[in-house]
């Protein structure tokens, strides 16, 4: 599946895209604010290959340079049941980042949950901490539901309340 935009082609997930996104998904910027290790070539590509064919995830092209630039998730969310919900995860790398791109990016994903996936909620948990994360959010239309206090231990044992957030179907603005 191909998602397109005015500056990003949203690609299906390939093997091919790993050692240009590894420095990115590696970096202490990613990792920071995601509950995720560090992880080989070998191994990422053997990440990627497992989501070849997921149509729910989406690796962020910037049109102008080619470049892969992150990835944007859409997983089961585990905290509702029944309801039509899927949860958005991303991240982007840092020479991206403050540009608009997520963004523009995750509009389309949305675009794509409530129309084409018949999703009614998409959510998102940030941690707290993570100020431009949250701010993203916010402006894009997700309404704060509430924040779980000591939520997250990441696996450098640092501990984060997670911030959490929902959009319904009626309340996105395309």
């Amino acid at each position: 599946m191909t998602i397109s935009t005015e500056r990003l082609t949203l690609l299906s997930p390939d093997k091919n895209f790993a050692e240009e996104l590894l420095p990115y998904r590696n970096s202490e910027f990613v990792l920071k604010y995601n509950c995720m290790r560090e992880r080989s070539l070998e191994d990422f590509r053997k990440d990627i290959e497992k989501e070849e064919g997921d149509e729910n995830i989406f690796y962020l092209k910037e049109n102008s340079s080619g470049r892969i630039m992150g990835v944007i998730y859409l997983t089961e969310d585990s905290l509702r049941y029944n309801v039509g919900s899927l949860m958005l995860e991303y991240w982007l790398g840092e020479d991206f980042a403050r540009k608009g791109y997520m963004s523009e990016a995750i509009k389309a994903v949305l675009r794509h949950a409530f129309t084409e996936l018949n999703c009614e909620l998409i959510t998102v948990r940030v941690f707290e901490e993570n100020v431009a994360s949250n701010a993203l959010v916010r402006k894009l239309g997700f309404i704060h539901e509430g924040t779980l206090r000591r939520c997250v231990r990441t696996p450098v044992g640092r501990i984060f309340a997670d911030c959490q957030y929902s959009m319904t179907r009626e309340e996105f603005k395309s």
